[in-house]
């Protein structure tokens, strides 16, 4: 390979790095943020007591959490890769596809799943118990 190929190589490894921090970042504030927003609605304009279907706002809330959770396990599992990735560099072995990149590309599609589902939970509540209000 020469340098004009590693420095492209490169700056590809650097993009790949810059965009998972931006898909982790998004993910997590888009997560919590639905999350705090759903108890405002809750506390502000939907009483508790008289709200119908309660089990779609439980599940987008279940969901809103499991997708934070998915990115902070990704990132642990990322951690874990880019250690043994080092090791394997300073002994001059390959290592391949490691288990932990693989369990870190799952847990990112997760995150991003829980995401989808929890926001189809929370508008099918809101649809639910606000109905020709909207």
């Amino acid at each position: 390979m020469n340098n004009e190929e590693q420095s492209y190589r490169g700056l590809l490894q650097e993009l790949s790095v810059k965009s998972q921090e931006q898909y982790d970042k998004t993910v997590i504030t888009l997560s919590t943020g639905a999350l705090g927003l759903s108890f405002v609605f809750i506390k502000d304009v939907v009483d508790v007591k008289v709200a119908s279907n309660i089990n779609f706002l439980t599940g987008a809330w279940i969901c809103f959490a499991l997708s934070v959770l998915s990115v902070l396990l990704s990132f642990l599992a990322s951690k874990y890769a880019l250690d043994r990735a080092i090791v394997a560099e300073d002994n001059n072995e390959e290592i391949g596809i490691d288990r932990a990149d693989s369990i870190t590309t799952i847990l990112n599609w997760l995150s991003a799943a829980f995401f989808i589902v929890g926001l189809v939970f929370m508008i099918v509540f809101v649809k639910l118990n606000l109905g020709d209000n909207l």
